[in-house]
């Protein structure tokens, strides 16, 4: 009986020993830095635009010799981080004599301060109607009756904020005006600080997207190679690590010595095992950074279900790229 009291003991001992080092240690595992001489630096293109603004800040004060964008079609709609518009523009408006049409706003947003994100959507310049999105992707409908087709709809998101664990976007992944449909990744797609522009055209993929606001910032357009991946292999981390391997590969004139993967947060764990599991030639060296999360930081991660969540979800992609890829 004293045997199986003692053996309760250890194993309750050993448990919360378990919990404390994963608690006081997980944070700084994952958002894990690894410096290595600068030669390459690769964004990956998901990243907040605060990251876009070290990766400019780092480029341009640590001499490397281009940058290498990375990502994937907005096939899972386009994320609205900060107040602004979303404008689709019909290329060929269709004359019609229907005294009715229906747009139709495929959306859905994340919260912060218990409210999710409000959008106004907008027939050319009238206001069709307005609503709040949730968690789950949802059609808003709304009715117009112009005498033409309207040429251009745009989605006006108003009321943007973040707490200090959350961040209230604006996902928006298509607009339909009657049998019409636009995806947010077409061409056609362009985004504005406000309903009243200027606005920019979006680029339908992670990767040219993140390019063009490396350039708006100022890094010529001769030392930016978007690499836009199609088709997710393992994870989508690994898969873009995979694509810069094969470019590297096609290119041997760049002689790449070494390349530094700028990523978000707790992430950089993952993306470094990633990168260095793809990138199979070992002459090259693998560096990583770790940008500031906003939402989620060492001290206050585990107070929140979204940074218990997001520590969870990142330690366990790690097991998967470090152990099962």
């Amino acid at each position: 009986m004293k045997r199986k009291g003692v053996f309760v003991f250890l194993l309750l001992f050993f448990f919360l020993l378990f919990l404390y080092l994963f608690f006081s240690k997980i944070f700084a595992f994952l958002a894990y830095d690894r410096a290595v001489d600068p030669d390459i630096l690769i964004v990956e293109g998901w990243v907040p635009e605060e990251s876009i603004d070290r990766a400019q800040a780092e480029f341009l004060a640590s001499g490397y010799r281009f940058i290498i964008t990375t990502g994937f079609p907005f096939d899972k709609g386009y994320t609205m981080g900060s107040a602004g518009a979303l404008r689709f523009t019909i290329k060929k408006p269709i004359e019609s004599n229907d005294s009715i049409v229906d747009v139709t706003l495929t959306a859905s947003g994340t919260k912060a301060y218990h409210e999710y994100p409000h959008f106004r959507l907008f027939a050319d310049s009238v206001l069709i109607g307005e609503s709040y999105t949730d968690s789950k992707i949802r059609d808003f409908s709304f009715l117009c009756t112009p005498h033409y087709y309207p040429s251009i709809i745009t989605v006006d998101f108003d009321n943007d904020t973040y707490s200090r664990f959350h961040d209230r976007n604006l996902i928006v992944y298509s607009v339909r005006v009657n049998d019409l449909k636009y995806n947010v990744n077409n061409t056609n797609v362009a985004y504005g600080k406000s309903s009243g522009g200027p606005f920019v055209e979006l680029h339908g993929t992670n990767a040219l997207e993140t390019a063009a606001r490396l350039r708006r910032k100022g890094i010529p357009d001769s030392l930016i190679i978007p690499l836009s991946s199609v088709q997710k292999s393992k994870s989508k981390t690994y898969t873009n690590a995979s694509d810069v391997y094969q470019w590297i590969m096609k290119h041997p004139d760049f002689n790449v010595h070494t390349v530094t993967v700028l990523t978000s947060g707790i992430h950089s764990r993952r993306t470094y095992t990633s990168y260095r599991k793809a990138i199979k030639d070992r002459s090259i060296a693998v560096g990583v950074i770790s940008c500031y999360d906003r939402d989620i930081n060492e001290t206050t991660w585990w107070k929140s279900g979204k940074g218990i969540k997001e520590v969870l979800y990142e330690t366990i992609g790690y097991l998967y790229v470090r152990f099962v890829i």
